[in-house]
């Protein structure tokens, strides 16, 4: 069986401006409403916002303020919470598995970018748990939604039984060595709130 690629619109090149990576979150063409990406975008993402220390995951990475020369040197796909959010609500996704995808791309970012032992590797080490509880939790079958709410089709979606278990890109990132994979977060990032932050 062929291994399912990815949309092609999912992660395309972007220049940074005024030291920020905003990837896009309206899709080129529209993705689909499932029972997985509802779960994803009503459970999975607000116990990732709601967590204590997610903050620094909340937004993309302003290298300018805090002179992260080299950071798109090193991360090719900068990703952050609230742009898988804006993707949600904009059906951006066709599956759970490009969902999945990107916030694992968050969180090999932060541990290809920043050193082990910074603080910022252990608070996404910290979110990561939470994720990987409640993907858990997630319908083992992704089923296509009709437009009224609550309803699913007699279709599934792929052959995988579980989004987890069908692709080895949405595994635990956990010991990923460094690579030009992605980032959202840089090192030397102050792992301290500020009061202008927006959390929309």
């Amino acid at each position: 069986m062929s291994r399912r690629k990815s949309r092609p619109d999912l992660h395309p090149s972007m220049e940074p401006i005024n030291g920020k990576v905003q990837p896009p979150v309206v899709p080129i063409r529209p993705g689909r409403v499932t029972n997985q990406l509802q779960y994803l975008q009503r459970t999975v993402l607000p116990a990732l916002w709601d967590y204590r220390h997610a903050w620094p995951f909340h937004e993309p990475v302003d290298t300018k303020k805090l002179g992260l020369i080299d950071y798109f040197q090193v991360i090719k796909f900068p990703m952050d919470l609230g742009t898988v959010m804006k993707r949600l609500e904009n059906h951006y996704y066709w599956s759970a598995l490009d969902c999945i995808r990107d916030i694992n791309i968050l969180f090999a970012n932060c541990y290809t970018y920043n050193d082990p032992k910074e603080d910022l590797v252990w608070m996404g080490q910290q979110l990561e748990k939470i994720f990987r509880r409640q993907l858990a939790r997630m319908p083992k079958v992704e089923m296509e939604e009709n437009s009224t709410p609550g309803l699913a089709t007699e279709k599934q979606i792929g052959p995988q039984a579980s989004a987890t278990q069908a692709d080895p890109d949405v595994s635990s990132t956990t010991g990923l060595q460094k690579s030009s994979a992605s980032s959202s977060i840089g090192s030397r990032f102050p792992v301290t709130p500020t009061d202008d932050h927006n959390y929309k």
